[in-house]
């Protein structure tokens, strides 16, 4: 289970000011150290891109789930030390969600970025096994062309793994509709779907992918 998410920190960057979406994103305890940080924008979306993240691989494996931002309620050791954490070196962190532990890692791109990666935390050593590639790109000013722009680094980390596959999002029900589920990778050759896992994310100028090969 594979999540990834990015935030370009230019976007929205007073929203820890609007009192009803920070009620209806963080718990109490989220709300607490909010509060009593210097740094409210990078802190905010630092938790916002842990909980997207762990949404995401959560997702993966039970369609259903809807995102309810305030219901991933970061643990208070996991708070501490993302809000005495100096912002400029990664941080890895566990947190637990829909019964599942996750391996976080946060990586702060200066004041303009955050992007964080969660993984099911079945290894030790399996955030090293994920390969990412973030990217920058100020053109892009339509939810379509960070989309594409997403998808093309995508291919471009995939062909320099040596994977030929096609990014395919099957559509799933839920809740009496239908709608693309997550990304998942289909073989070239044969259309069979295949173990390697694959996480997208886009917000503002900033597009950001996870890979997982695995081998056997």
């Amino acid at each position: 289970m594979l999540g990834n998410d990015i935030v370009d920190l230019s976007v929205d960057e007073f929203k820890y000011l609007n009192h009803k979406y920070i009620g209806r994103s963080l718990s109490d305890l989220e709300q607490e150290y909010l509060q009593n940080t210097s740094r409210k924008n990078v802190f905010l979306w630092s938790l916002w891109a842990a909980k997207e993240a762990c949404y995401k691989a959560s997702q993966k494996k039970n369609h259903q789930l809807i995102f309810s931002p305030a219901s991933i309620a970061l643990p208070q050791s996991y708070l501490a030390k993302l809000v005495n954490h100096d912002y400029e070196s990664p941080l890895v962190n566990t947190c637990k969600y829909q019964s599942k532990v996750f391996q976080t890692q946060h990586s702060w791109i200066g004041v303009k970025a955050i992007h964080c990666l969660a993984v099911e935390a079945d290894s030790s050593h399996v955030l090293s096994e994920v390969d990412v590639a973030i990217s920058c790109h100020n053109e892009l000013s339509e939810y379509a062309e960070q989309s594409v722009m997403v998808r093309k680094i995508a291919q471009q980390l995939l062909e320099s793994k040596g994977v030929k596959a096609s990014i395919e999002r099957p559509l799933i029900q839920m809740n009496g509709y239908t709608k693309a589920g997550p990304p998942v990778l289909c073989s070239i050759e044969n259309k069979q779907l295949l173990k390697h896992e694959i996480s997208l994310s886009h917000d503002g100028s900033w597009v950001a992918v996870a890979l997982k090969l695995h081998t056997e």
